[in-house]
């Protein structure tokens, strides 16, 4: 059975093309001083999710208390939108006009009119901001090893048996609270959650029939 496993990954390569513009979801840092500054711990963050039909969530969030003026102040926003080139208007409720969001790299810039009204007096969502890069979760056990980089419907799986033959798949058909399931050829390929430092592996070929089923543990943790 194994070494029929090694033959498949063999088989049935997929070449991964290059990061591009439509892998943008993640979470995004402020490159802004004010925002950043060691004086008052403010922070401010972007987050951006990938749903169907090209649809992006946008979410910033930001809080803290300046040490200077000692005024709290609290930044939210949240809308969808649609990703066309590299922007992304984003829509909040029943505000007509969008906030924008510019990609460029690693970096993203946020931009539009009227942001005062997502945050207190002394906060702003406008600026650039810069991605983080997160590290991805390894997992081992049975002579397997799997990575998982990213999160939801852009998770991108990479497995590996004893003998070295790798498999890696980009984008997950299906996605659901760190449950995933990637497709290639026909072979369904399932990292299933079991607890916080676990995961299961299941392989299930074209006639429904389960030929791996593996528990691996956690070797990497995100950052």
């Amino acid at each position: 059975m194994r070494t029929w496993i090694i033959f498949f990954f063999l088989a049935c390569p997929l070449i991964v093309n290059a990061k591009d513009l439509n892998d943008v979801n993640g979470r995004y840092e402020s490159k802004n001083n004010h925002y950043q500054s060691e004086d008052d711990n403010r922070s401010l963050s972007m987050l951006i999710k990938t749903l169907p039909n090209n649809l992006f969530e946008v979410s910033i969030k930001g809080d803290g208390m300046p040490s200077v003026t000692g005024f709290a102040w609290l930044c939210d926003f949240s809308g969808t939108g649609k990703l066309e080139s590299n922007v992304i208007k984003v829509y909040h409720e029943d505000k007509k006009e969008p906030l924008i969001v510019t990609f460029l790299d690693q970096d993203a810039e946020v931009s539009g009119k009227e942001l005062w009204y997502y945050c207190g007096i002394s906060g702003s969502i406008e600026g650039q901001y810069r991605k983080v890069v997160t590290k991805a979760l390894t997992y081992v056990g049975g002579g397997f090893t799997v990575n998982v980089e990213g999160t939801g419907l852009n998770a991108q799986y990479m497995g590996c048996d004893s003998e070295n033959q790798c498999l890696t798949l980009k984008k997950p058909v299906r996605y659901s609270d760190r449950d995933y399931t990637w497709e290639n050829n026909g072979y369904q390929y399932i990292m299933n959650s079991v607890g916080s430092s676990q995961c299961q592996l299941s392989v299930i070929n074209p006639e429904g029939k389960r030929i791996v089923k593996q528990t691996l543990q956690t070797k990497q943790n995100l950052i």
